[in-house]
């Protein structure tokens, strides 16, 4: 498991991962390809969030397992369906 708080958790993902960079000086640099890193930088963020709330993933238990027959609605995101269906409205 984990040490550390969730805070301390999230800043060390997120420095590991390349998305936190330390502030250098006051020139920035642009970098040419913002589209590609704005893209990267998301997806990186996404896989992130899903590893640090491992709650947020209901699995529905199989009774009869008939040769790796994948069962349609067997895991669910409870927390994403229902803000789905927040913004609808």
């Amino acid at each position: 498991m984990a040490k550390g708080s969730q805070l301390s958790q999230l800043k060390s993902a997120l420095s590991q991962a390349g998305v936190t960079k330390p502030q250098t000086g006051n020139k920035r640099k642009r970098s040419k390809n913002e589209d590609v890193d704005k893209e990267r930088k998301a997806a990186k963020l996404r896989e992130i969030q899903q590893k640090m709330n491992p709650f947020d993933v209901q699995v529905t238990k199989t009774k009869h397992d008939v040769g790796g027959r994948k069962v349609k609605g067997a895991i669910g995101r409870p927390a994403q369906s229902k803000q789905a269906g927040i913004q609808q409205v």
